[in-house]
């Protein structure tokens, strides 16, 4: 059993009370077992604290996820983007005939990193500008001045216009040649692409073969 004893100050204050466990009680089962579960609880927290902590530190250290890459964006080939150009500016046809053609894309021999394309378009046979001469050649205003503003690697443009000259569906004929090159575009670039208009760019084309019944006239 546990005993109280007193022990003298020599002080005024009373007796101090120690609280001193029986040696026999030390000894016993019951003394024992407390001491092991308050050991074992002791033991449990520690060690949570230090899994606690473990886990801290993994989490802290472990790499995070791998950025995503962006996608890289599609590089279109000249042939595509002279299509877009082709496609915006020259709309559908009014005759059932295939549109344009990029027929030839080809190094420019004289200025490296250039190219010279070839385009075959059917002629519309609507008189929305006055004749199919004058909606031919603002089909060829309109190509020229998307192709050579459109910041394309074009050196040479040239087109070849195709109409029906006789009956039947395969009639198509090719009834305009033209061309263009780079200095002369940046030259009209200069005084302005819409500025001008048709008619005055018209003159500034090369033009190899244009057949009488399709020459423009001078109205826009």
């Amino acid at each position: 059993m546990t005993s109280l004893k007193g022990t003298g100050t020599g002080t005024r204050t009373g007796p101090a009370l120690v609280l001193v466990p029986d040696p026999d009680e030390l000894e016993s089962p019951t003394w024992t077992a407390r001491r092991l579960a308050k050991l074992a609880a002791v033991l449990i927290v520690l060690a949570m604290i230090g899994m606690g902590q473990l886990m801290y530190l993994f989490a802290a250290h472990r790499p995070g996820p791998a950025p995503r890459q962006g996608r890289a964006p599609v590089q279109r080939t000249l042939k595509e983007r002279v299509d877009s150009v082709l496609s915006l500016e020259l709309g559908g046809s009014d005759r059932g005939a295939r549109r344009f053609t990029v027929v030839d894309i080809r190094p420019d021999p004289w200025q490296p990193g250039l190219k010279d394309i070839v385009v075959r378009w059917a002629i519309n046979a609507d008189l929305a500008y006055g004749s199919i001469g004058n909606g031919a050649r603002a089909d060829a205003f309109n190509v020229a001045h998307g192709i050579f503003t459109g910041q394309l690697p074009v050196a040479l443009l040239r087109l070849d216009g195709t109409y029906p000259m006789h009956n039947g569906p395969a009639s198509e004929s090719v009834v305009m040649k033209l061309s263009m090159d780079r200095h002369t575009a940046i030259t009209i670039g200069t005084a302005g692409w819409k500025a001008l208009g048709p008619s005055a760019v018209w003159p500034l084309f090369t033009r190899e073969m244009v057949v009488s019944d399709l020459q423009p006239t001078q109205s826009k």
